[in-house]
């Protein structure tokens, strides 16, 4: 006979949504703790909010911003490890209005349990939280206790169902992608001018040099300043080429010494190598300016012998692969400073592509604005909207320093917050908010020089330095603050700190 702990397992294997999961779970909880007040809490796709269902149901109880470190459950999102308060009653600090509001409904004195909830790359997908008595939550925690076993099954259930959620998710998108759909894989003239829109002479020309590297089996060499959009040619370039194998991307500029040669070439394993993975396709080196100069000559060996010999010399493997590579310095000038450079530049340099910065074809600037601002709703699933005269005056007054990647940026910034202010009508040119939310991306400029004459001890001046510093990261990256942090070779927790005693909390 089946127990209740197996027909719960079975209940959850059998769902098929992650919405189903979490009510089939909130469901055997309640078998053991009736009294239990449970919350299911969700990630949504922007990911700057955690978003608490009651009992796994459709009726949200609690939307909590990430940066917002007046609940509970905020410790929970900043460590990743479970906790628990054996009340919330008693001298717990509760700021948060709702969540107090929340725990006063109850009517009774409860304790919090909460379980952080990972997906199958280890992000953070979500929690569940139980609320009740102090001796039910340490009943439930009891290691022979089936919750035990039942939280494990759960956890893997929705690594399980959010990876083909996702996948699905990518093939929606990918089939409602207008710049690709019902295009053959081969017919790049007639695909370029809808992936790489724009009129100017400089567009035309770049989709004439992109249509020749398609079209040769050659390695190609692109330059251009952050943001100009290298890596995605080089995916245009590999997918369009008819190349039978994968595209394997390696970032120099994030691997140090070890991890760059481990990489490309493997530790032990050749067969682990991205130069093998990448037989028979394509392998692209973003940032291959950053790659560390004891790789050039295994590298050089590769390309010309298609030996790859791995760091520790105890076997060896045989690839094929076209070979893309990114940089954000011109090569010829590093091939001229660092002579050990010019070998492997002479066989990465048969065609150059060289990406002008945004500022330089201001002429194209509305036409790829409407043109990301399609894909973007298309992938927010917002209504389409088309940009005001007046903004579109403010857009080509700026200067964009991070070029298409942050001109993508701000309009889906604009998107986001179009969609928060209730704008249904599709237009944002009465749009007050939006407005001055253009006005302070463009007044983000570089940080203010400290003024080394004003009075005060030198840590209340240094603090001040710091506060403009990590104000102005902020601003660039939108208030990503992962982003943020690694940019400042810093941990999350302790930009979130910096964050909280300067007063820049969001």
């Amino acid at each position: 006979m089946i127990n209740p702990a197996q027909q719960a397992t079975l209940a959850l294997l059998s769902c098929e949504t992650l919405e189903t999961l979490g009510q089939a779970f909130c469901e055997c909880i309640q078998q053991w703790a009736p009294e239990a007040y449970l919350l299911n809490g969700v990630i949504p796709v922007s990911g700057q909010e955690l978003t608490c269902y009651i009992n796994g149901r459709d009726s949200a109880a609690l939307k909590l911003r990430f940066d917002d470190f007046s609940h509970p459950f905020s410790q929970v999102m900043r460590t990743g490890k479970a906790s628990i308060w054996s009340t919330l009653n008693y001298g717990v600090r509760i700021e948060h209005q709702a969540f107090r509001q929340l725990v006063q409904s109850m009517g009774k004195e409860c304790g919090l349990f909460v379980q952080p909830l990972f997906d199958a790359e280890q992000h953070l997908y979500g929690l569940f939280a139980i609320f009740d008595s102090t001796a039910m939550l340490n009943a439930l925690q009891q290691t022979e206790h089936p919750f035990i076993y039942l939280l494990q099954v759960y956890q893997a259930q929705i690594k399980h169902l959010k990876k083909e959620a996702d996948m699905m998710a990518k093939n929606h998108v990918r089939n409602r992608d207008n710049d690709v759909l019902a295009l053959s894989r081969n017919d790049a003239t007639a695909v370029l001018p809808r992936v790489l829109v724009g009129n100017s002479s400089y567009i035309c020309q770049l989709r004439k040099k992109i249509q020749v590297a398609i079209t040769h089996d050659i390695p190609v060499a692109i330059e251009g300043e952050s943001g100009s959009g290298k890596s995605e040619i080089a995916q245009l370039i590999h997918t369009y080429s008819q190349t039978p194998g994968s595209l394997v991307t390696v970032d120099c500029n994030s691997l140090d010494l070890q991890q760059q040669g481990g990489h490309l070439f493997g530790h032990t394993n050749v067969a682990e190598s991205a130069l093998m993975q990448a037989n028979k396709g394509t392998l692209l080196l973003e940032n291959i300016d950053k790659l560390a100069s004891c790789w050039y000559g295994k590298l050089q060996h590769a390309l010309d012998c298609g030996e790859i010999m791995p760091c520790q010399n105890l076997e060896q493997g045989s690839s094929r692969f076209r070979l893309l590579v990114t940089s954000c310095q011109p090569l010829s000038t590093i091939a001229s400073s660092i002579p050990t450079f010019l070998p492997v530049y002479q066989r990465i340099n048969h065609y150059p592509l060289k990406l002008q910065p945004l500022r330089y074809w201001r002429e194209d600037l509305v036409v790829l604005s409407q043109h990301l601002l399609r894909k973007l709703c298309l992938q927010h699933q917002k209504p389409s909207f088309v940009i005001s005269d007046e903004l579109q005056l403010q857009l080509h007054s700026y200067h964009f320093p991070g070029n298409v990647s942050e001109l993508k940026r701000l309009l889906e910034l604009l998107l986001l917050e179009s969609s928060r202010a209730g704008n249904s009508e599709g237009h944002v040119e009465n749009n007050a908010a939006l407005m001055e939310l253009l006005a302070l991306n463009f007044s983000i400029g570089s940080v203010t020089e400290p003024d080394y004459t004003q009075s005060g001890s030198l840590k209340e001046v240094v603090s001040v330095f710091e506060k403009a510093v990590i104000n102005h990261r902020l601003l660039r990256q939108c208030f990503n603050k992962e982003r943020v942090a690694m940019s400042l070779a810093i941990s999350r927790r302790s930009l979130d700190m910096k964050c909280k005693k300067l007063g820049l909390a969001r």
